[in-house]
Parts: C-alpha cells; sequence; structure tokens
C-alpha cells in the first residue's frame, strides 16, 4: 500500500520595504532562495521591471488587510524608518508568526515598537558590508557580519535567517551605543572611500593614470598592518 504523499510545505511570503541597493539586494537574496517576494516602494520606476524579471511582485501601496507575510525586512534610510514601520505595522493583516527585522546601523528596536505591539518578533540585523548588486550580494554574504540584536522570540529566528544567507551572526548587548557603532563602521567604509577619492585627486598631477591604483595599494598595505599590528604599532611615518 503506497503512502499517502504529504502535501508540500506552503513557501514563505517574505516582505522587503525599500528599493535601494540594500532593498533590491535582500529582495533577490530571499527570491533565490524559494520565498515568494513582495517589494515595496513608494513609487514605480527601474526597480519595478527588474523586480518583474525576477519573478517579485512589485507594489508601491499595501491594500489594508491584504497581505499577511511571514517576514517582513524594512531596508529603508535611517530617518525614514520610524514612519515606514508605522504605516506597513498598520496595513499588513495579522500573522501569528511574523518576524519583522530592518537593517539599519543607526537604530536598535525602538522604531520596530508598532509590530511588536502587534505580536510580531522584531531584530535588527545590520550587514557588516557594502552592497553592490543583488547579484553580487549572495556572494558578498557568505561568511560576512551581521550584527543581531533580536527582541523577545526573535533570536533564534534571526539566526536561522542569517544561516541561510551564509552570514556570520555578531551578537549585540540590549544596551549598546548605536550611535558610536554605526559611526565607527561609517569612518571604516564611507570615510575610507572619501580619504581615497582625495589622494587620488592629489597624486593624480604626478602619477597621472597610475593615481588611484597606488592609492589603493598604499591604503590596503596600511589596513593589513593594522589587522596585523594594531593601529600605533601599524602607523608610518611623521
Amino acid at each position: 500500500m503506497k503512502r499517502a504523499r504529504r502535501p508540500p510545505r506552503p513557501r514563505r511570503l517574505t516582505l522587503v520595504v525599500g528599493t535601494g541597493r540594500v532593498g533590491l539586494a535582500l529582495a533577490y537574496a530571499q527570491a533565490r532562495y524559494g520565498d515568494v517576494v513582495l517589494l515595496l516602494g513608494r513609487r514605480r520606476g527601474p526597480w519595478t521591471r527588474w523586480a518583474a524579471r525576477q519573478g517579485i511582485e512589485g507594489l508601491t501601496q499595501l491594500e489594508a488587510g491584504r497581505h499577511a507575510p511571514d517576514l517582513v525586512l524594512l531596508a529603508v534610510a535611517d530617518e525614514a524608518l520610524a514612519q515606514v514601520a508605522g504605516e506597513v505595522a498598520a496595513a499588513l493583516a495579522p500573522q501569528p508568526r511574523r518576524l519583522v527585522a530592518h537593517v539599519s546601523g543607526l537604530h536598535g528596536l525602538g522604531p520596530l515598537a508598532p509590530f511588536a505591539r502587534r505580536g510580531a518578533a522584531v531584530a535588527a540585523l545590520h550587514p557588516v558590508l557594502p552592497f553592490s548588486g543583488p547579484d553580487q550580494m549572495l556572494l558578498d554574504l557568505q561568511g560576512a557580519p551581521v550584527t543581531v540584536l533580536a527582541g523577545r522570540g526573535a533570536r533564534a529566528r534571526s539566526l536561522q535567517l542569517l544561516a541561510r544567507w551564509g552570514a556570520r551572526p555578531l551578537l549585540l548587548r540590549p544596551g549598546v551605543d548605536r550611535r558610536r557603532y554605526h559611526l565607527g563602521l561609517s569612518l571604516a567604509a564611507n570615510h575610507v572611500t572619501a580619504l581615497l577619492a582625495w589622494s587620488e585627486a592629489l597624486l593624480a598631477p604626478a602619477l597621472r593614470a597610475q593615481a588611484r591604483r597606488g592609492a589603493c595599494r598604499l591604503a590596503a598595505a596600511a589596513v593589513a598592518r593594522v589587522q596585523a599590528l594594531g593601529p600605533e604599532q601599524a602607523l608610518t611615518g611623521p
């Protein structure tokens, strides 16, 4: 007697909010991992055509009570996070095991309070890496550190999500100063990029086409020395 086949498990429904580089990368990753993905932006643009090519449904508004995603990922500007979180939380249909996470380095769990009040588990998951294109993100996330600040009931599911990405979790203490944390990362990324641009401009009259390569090779050597010796021992020159 043949065993009855179990019905296939329904695919997880994921809502990604934000159509910048991070939002597109997260939507692409979740779709590649088998989720049904909704991508929400303020207005239509090139991202809607991109989403259609990936089999992702692009939305510019949420009809009240229509969508009940299992996972919500917020990838919007720091200054807009609280407002967007409130609007999205109010528009979604109830879902008893919903996980909601934002990817801001600046904010903790406070902006996600509208979701928490509705019973969702909430977390701040901040990838410590620059985002390039969506297709590159799957490679970039492999082994990349992602800091985790998880609310009640969110830790295990957040770690499962990171394991799916292949990322390396770094658990943050609840009382960590997010402003210092965010500034430290900005100094190591955007500020270094700005300094390299300035260095290239200063070197261009002398090194011409080799200015960028020269600046980047010198910077790479300096970073390697800091990693090996620490900042004080690595510092060279007067």
